[in-house]
């Protein structure tokens, strides 16, 4: 599809002004705006959240596609020129809220209980709390259509084995399929980033791609073990919670997990063995020194 070049300039009120500090960049390249909609797949009676709305370069497109619109911002002067440009329509609603602080569970609940198409131009700095936020929530969502620094969708979407795969790809993956639809050059954006960006679809898993009986430690042993990425698995474990040297062997015997490798080589089953094997040994351990087992 082809369509003009430029749809959206910046206005020369100065109070519209992207402010740098909030990392607002304008897409005003309408081809990427429409290869965005495109990608949502939007049936007439579908409900998309728009996160960021910003001065709705994508809000305007979305109303051909949707019925309903959730645009959410925080930025007041953005709020107003959103208003006097969709508020007349029944189908637009505007949350003047921190994306962050606001329960998308409220817009289930509005949307009689349906799961919603989240779409957005994440600003670059909190692009990891908002996705976390989304897999926290991701109960009320089909997907999310996301703009982000490529950097950061790159390690979303990294396999074992390279540099790029590390916590983020792990927490992603676990949750959901992260997919790079296509990259977006800096001339996209007004004004320019200094850095390429991808648009990246997420669909929400059922179930997390693995099974494990305790995830707060699943995910304790995957920041452990990347915070000290160099170093042999053998050498982050000792010392977490209760586990001594002495258990290794057992723990690598059990979970089939050479404890020689480094992190960014074990794919999310074998962390899911890992974890299951340093929680048996730390149920042996307590069992062990417990005064019950003394008398």
């Amino acid at each position: 599809m082809s369509h003009s070049t430029k749809f959206y300039t910046s206005s020369k009120r100065t109070d519209l002004r992207p402010k740098k500090s909030l990392s607002q960049n304008f897409l005003i390249d309408d081809d990427v705006a429409y290869r965005i909609i495109e990608s949502l797949d939007l049936s007439p009676e579908e409900c998309v959240v728009e996160l960021g709305a910003g001065r709705g370069a994508l809000t305007r497109l979305l109303f051909k596609e949707t019925p309903r619109v959730v645009a959410i911002e925080m930025d007041r002067r953005f709020c107003n020129e959103l208003r006097e440009k969709f508020g007349r329509f029944e189908q637009f609603q505007l949350i003047e809220k921190d994306m962050l602080k606001f329960p998308l569970e409220q817009v289930y609940r509005e949307c009689g209980e349906e799961r919603f198409k989240v779409v957005g131009n994440l600003p670059y700095h909190i692009t990891g709390p908002i996705l976390f936020k989304l897999i926290d929530e991701r109960e009320y969502s089909h997907f999310a259509v996301l703009m982000m620094q490529l950097e950061v969708a790159e390690r979303l979407a990294a396999d074992p084995g390279g540099k790029q795969y590390g916590i983020p790809s792990v927490i992603t993956q676990m949750y959901g399929d992260p997919e790079i639809l296509f990259h977006v050059p800096p001339e996209a954006f007004r004004p320019r980033p200094k850095v390429q960006s991808a648009v990246v679809k997420i669909s929400w898993r059922a179930e997390p791609s693995v099974s494990v009986s305790n995830e707060k430690l699943y995910f304790q042993i995957v920041k452990r073990c990347f915070s000290q990425r160099r170093k042999m698995i053998r050498n982050t474990l000792t010392g977490l919670l209760d586990i001594h040297k002495e258990n290794l062997p057992v723990i690598e015997s059990e979970s089939s997990v050479a404890l020689s490798r480094r992190p960014e080589t074990l794919s999310l089953e074998e962390f899911a063995r890992l974890t299951t094997a340093v929680e048996n040994t730390q149920k042996n351990n307590r069992s062990r020194i417990d005064p019950k087992n003394m008398r």
